[in-house]
């Protein structure tokens, strides 16, 4: 790209007809450096809002990883608005000392833990645990899951993500199906039990339970 060239300390790949855990794995290998930010292409993550995250997190040892304030912005009839991602509240309770009371407490309301600065090896640890687990929702459970059994995961007072309310650009159901279907239809079962069975071994190895 004649963009890219502009940019040399920036690297570019363009993956097709490749597994997102795949993707995800070759990405978080060739990232040299301990922390790591993921963003999709309609999130727009502000670079005070990492440098403050990224200091909270230098302080925190017992974090696995910080972000801040997620917004949904649109433009309509000329004005922008915007309003929250969901409930602030959700990330406040992922501060508890103990692997198992996070784990529940991600999804009493379910937090996504895809976008903040975090530790490498979080995501390393979820990729671990990913073979066979292709549908999306499935892998989202996952990966917040394992994130939280990891470490505490804090919130601070800035605006971190501005998300895009626009289609999304993947089109296979299969890959999109939610999780309560994946959770439920026997086609499934398999991958279904994966996600189980993975979360389950992850939570005893880091609490001893």
């Amino acid at each position: 790209l004649v963009e890219a060239q502009a940019h040399p300390d920036v690297q570019y790949h363009h993956f097709t007809e490749c597994r997102f855990a795949d993707k995800l794995r070759f990405l978080v290998e060739a990232a040299p450096t301990e922390y790591i930010v993921m963003r999709a292409e309609n999130r727009h993550i502000s670079l005070p809002g990492v440098l403050s995250c990224l200091d909270f997190l230098l302080r925190h040892p017992d974090c696995t990883l910080t972000h801040g304030a997620h917004v949904w912005v649109r433009q309509k009839r000329g004005r922008l608005e915007a309003w929250p991602c969901y409930d602030a509240d959700g990330m406040a309770g992922l501060m508890q000392e103990r692997a198992e009371d996070r784990l529940l407490a991600a999804f009493d309301p379910m937090v996504s833990l895809y976008y903040a600065v975090e530790r490498r090896q979080n995501m390393l640890d979820v990729l671990q645990y990913s073979q066979g687990i292709d549908n999306l929702n499935a892998f989202e459970i996952l990966l917040t899951a394992i994130k939280a059994i990891n470490g505490k995961c804090a919130r601070v007072p800035v605006l971190f993500c501005a998300v895009q309310e626009r289609p999304s650009a993947l089109k296979s159901p299969a890959l999109y199906d939610g999780f309560d279907k994946v959770a439920s239809e026997p086609k499934y079962a398999d991958e279904y039990g994966r996600v189980v069975a993975r979360i389950a071994a992850h939570v005893v190895l880091r609490s001893g339970l």
